[in-house]
């Protein structure tokens, strides 16, 4: 039996958040949120408090498009003051319509080259949810390695997971 394989082609533009995404932006980011295996707010915000927390990061917020749907965001920030101000940290959304299209892996390769040219060496992962095996694999594909463990981290155990600069 012959089996055949329709790929549909798309193109995953990645640019620079506007002011005009914020809208969108929140209804994905509270989506996430209340899916509760991801990210380590417990309650929707309201655009007011997305874009306080957009706007006071040190770094990059980006959205990623397909056609004129938002489909996906990250935000590349310090993980640490002071000494470790040169490791980066990152958040990641992807609309769960769109997952598996390789949205999470394009925003992740962007905010890896984002992060070197803003300056970091490392990009460290705090709380990558043990469960969220989808985001483990693509982010030991990208380079991450695994440095830990914590249990009970996320109220579920959680990954530690780092990627030097230089290894890429």
């Amino acid at each position: 039996m012959q089996r055949l394989f329709y790929f549909r082609v798309m193109t995953i533009t990645i640019r620079e958040y506007r002011s005009n995404d914020l809208t969108e932006l929140t209804r994905l980011f509270n989506e996430t949120v209340a899916e509760g295996n991801s990210l380590l707010d417990e309650k929707a915000v309201t655009a007011d408090q997305l874009s306080a927390r957009i706007e006071h990061q040190e770094a990059a917020t980006c959205v990623a498009l397909i056609g004129d749907t938002l489909c996906g965001a990250y935000l590349v920030k310090q993980n640490l003051k002071g000494r470790g101000s040169h490791v980066a940290n990152a958040t990641y959304i992807v609309n769960r319509n769109y997952r598996g299209r390789g949205i999470g892996y394009a925003l992740g390769k962007h905010s890896i080259e984002r992060a070197k040219v803003l300056g970091f060496k490392a990009m460290q992962f705090n709380s990558v949810v043990s469960s969220n095996t989808t985001a483990i694999r693509l982010w030991e594909r990208l380079g991450f390695k695994r440095l830990a463990t914590i249990p009970d981290g996320f109220r579920l155990p959680m990954v530690l997971l780092l990627i030097r600069m230089s290894s890429i």
